[in-house]
């Protein structure tokens, strides 16, 4: 039986409707190189074909979200480990890589080779998302894809607006406080914040909490459940903005 190396790096260079996959070897030997559609079937067909080749595998990406979010919803679900190469090492790097022509083919082999010889690239979203309460890995990967380029945000505010999760209210004469969700909005991202503040009742009770106190407010389900949503926006910013991942708060 053949036996297998401790460890391979697979590099992705991402693209829409397809990716470049290649995996290196400890000594930087190619294992496998292959074109992959960027669906569920063919992204399942390679996991299993990446897998069986090291003890452990490395997932390295030129992309932390969008086009590449199913592939690390997949990989997530396996408990995979997946590094983020940002553009610009990957643009540095293959400057040493002289008389090779740029293909996706070469990139896929530089982003896999950064991972291999450096230790210091982070991981992507992936660690920080589906450690917040009742944000696993198919809503992470929803809330990727919807949010886009994050950095195109500059405060939980807007991200909270772009959702659709900022009140608009509706006052008159003497009633106030008649607050409603605002409509339109992202619908994708609206609803991976909606269903992980649903799920996150059943195993936080932060979360638990406030929700309790809106319906003793007097808000009805639906109302106390956006609210918190809208609330839980506020933690994930703070937590992509610090890079770091969910630690519920002491009890006093």
């Amino acid at each position: 039986m053949e036996v297998l190396m401790d460890n391979a790096w697979a590099g992705i260079d991402a693209g829409k409707e397809f990716h470049w996959a290649r995996v290196v070897g400890i000594e930087g030997k190619t294992l496998l190189s292959r074109k992959v559609e960027n669906d569920e079937a063919d992204l399942h067909k390679l996991i299993g074909e990446v897998l069986p080749l090291a003890e452990e595998i490395t997932w390295a990406t030129d992309q932390p979200g969008g086009t590449v979010a199913l592939l690390l919803a997949l990989l997530w679900e396996r408990n995979q480990k997946v590094v983020y190469i940002p553009g610009l090492s990957v643009d540095r790097a293959r400057d040493t890589y002289r008389g090779e022509s740029k293909t996706d083919a070469q990139d896929a082999y530089v982003i896999a080779e950064q991972a291999r010889m450096r230790g210091d690239f982070i991981r992507p979203e992936a660690s920080i998302l589906t450690s917040l309460p009742g944000m696993g890995p198919v809503l992470g990967a929803e809330f990727l894809v919807a949010a886009g380029d994050l950095s195109a945000f500059s405060s939980a505010d807007q991200l909270a607006a772009y959702a659709g999760l900022v009140p608009a209210a509706h006052d008159s004469g003497k009633r106030t406080g008649n607050d409603h969700r605002m409509r339109g909005g992202n619908k994708v991202l609206k609803r991976a914040f909606y269903q992980s503040a649903f799920a996150s009742l059943r195993t936080s009770p932060v979360s638990r909490a406030y929700y309790d106190r809106k319906r003793r407010e007097g808000k009805r389900h639906t109302q106390a459940v956006i609210a918190l949503a809208r609330r839980r926006v506020n933690v994930l910013w703070a937590m992509l903005r610090d890079g770091t991942t969910y630690k519920a708060p002491s009890a006093a």
